[in-house]
């Protein structure tokens, strides 16, 4: 009886197996919010859920029955879910007005064991679409780092993931513990290689426009016994239609064991912006074939990049001199003004309708403004970056944090 009555209170933790992701290297992919799956857009984590990354972003979305929740778990540093205070859940939930996200932030740092605390910067900076049926939904989100630093901007990095399909509305404990796929965040791939083959890729990452061209560079690494005839190379998904496909013999090796191919492509002036993979499938002489991807990227002709800047609160008000650096993504000239949004609770004081020029190939120029920041004021805020090109306007959002 006394077992009995122990099974009963046991508390059910359904993060405890170990989740089966379809690829643990995830590719720098921009999807479009807009709440369709559509054809080689998403990277598949497990079933019906999908993960991807893009410097500074992580992008998420699955197909969810409508008696379920979908639940991320979102490990920063990969370095266990119980242990320091990276520790992120999203949450999306369909209500009756649409569907909802909720985050929250586990911090492992307090003597006393882990406590659930807001992750309201999360949710704020987090942009989604849905798209609901009469059984089921699906959602596609992309969160932003809030202004801290916390999601990559650079390859390399590892992150604990995995997602959830539950009951909405269940309460879990913060000392339950949860596992974790490491997945390492990356801008190249081989979903399968010959043996005794390697690979790089000059390029990966690499920045161009629509209406320009890019250009990326596969060394390969191996010998002729290989036998590999011939290579395909296209862009995948939803700039396949604006990009070239490239078919070729495979070249000879050199007497180094190296081999080029050059995936060039001119890009349509119609392309989506965002990171696009290329695609280039080896065929050996047993009619066998091999995968491997490598991002870059389609961006407007010109890019926001401001240096993460986090500022002390004070309990007067206080005027903060900021910059961001306007980066030319083109080979031509650009002569525009620039502008900044602070929103409401922000007030620009300098630096709106300034004229800038860069003059050469990928230039790039320090734009200075000031802000007033009124007193106590904390939290993460919108910085709405604006060039304004005649009757051409390109925006992006950051975001400012005041405090930790």
């Amino acid at each position: 009886m006394i077992s009995l009555a122990i099974c009963a209170f046991q508390v059910v933790n359904p993060f405890a197996d170990v989740p089966v992701v379809a690829l643990t290297d995830r590719i720098a992919l921009t999807p479009v919010l807009d709440g369709k799956l559509e054809r080689e857009e998403w990277d598949v984590l497990s079933g019906s859920t999908y993960f991807q990354w893009e410097p500074g972003k992580l992008h998420m979305a699955a197909n969810v029955k409508n008696d379920t929740a979908a639940v991320f778990t979102l490990d920063l540093n990969a370095d266990g879910w119980l242990v320091g205070k990276d520790n992120i859940e999203v949450t999306f939930r369909r209500s009756e007005g649409g569907v909802e996200v909720s985050s929250r932030l586990l911090d492992c740092t307090p003597t006393s064991g882990p406590v659930w605390s807001s992750a309201d910067t999360i949710t704020l900076a987090t942009s989604f679409t849905s798209n609901l049926g009469a059984e089921d939904w699906t959602v596609e989100a992309t969160l932003q780092d809030p202004g801290l630093g916390w999601f990559p901007m650079k390859s390399g990095k590892k992150v604990g993931v995995r997602a959830d399909l539950l009951e909405p509305g269940t309460v879990y404990e913060p000392y339950l513990p949860r596992t974790t796929a490491p997945l390492s965040l990356v801008t190249e791939r081989a979903l399968s290689m010959p043996s005794g083959l390697k690979w790089n890729t000059e390029g990966a990452g690499r920045i161009t426009t629509p209406g320009g061209s890019a250009k990326l560079r596969l060394t390969f690494n191996g010998n002729n016994d290989l036998g590999l005839r011939r290579i395909e190379m296209r862009s995948e998904g939803l700039a396949e239609q604006f990009t070239d496909l490239e078919a070729r013999p495979f070249p000879e090796f050199d007497r180094k064991g190296r081999a080029y191919v050059d995936y060039a492509t001119e890009v349509a002036k119609g392309a989506p912006t965002g990171y696009r993979v290329c695609r280039a499938i080896l065929t050996d002489s047993t009619g066998a074939t091999h995968a491997m991807q490598a991002s870059y990227a389609i961006l407007p002709v010109l890019s926001f990049d401001m240096p993460l800047t986090v500022i002390k609160p004070s309990d007067k008000d206080q005027v903060q001199r900021l910059s961001v650096y306007l980066r030319s993504n083109t080979d031509g000239r650009l002569d525009g003004n620039f502008s900044v949004d602070a929103g409401k609770d922000l007030e620009v004081k300098s630096g709106n309708g300034k004229r800038f020029i860069l003059g050469y190939a990928r230039a790039a120029k320090r734009q200075v403004f000031e802000l007033n920041i009124p007193a106590n004021t904390s939290g993460s805020f919108p910085l709405t970056f604006k060039a304004t090109f005649g009757d051409k306007v390109i925006e992006d959002t950051v975001w400012l944090r005041i405090g930790n």
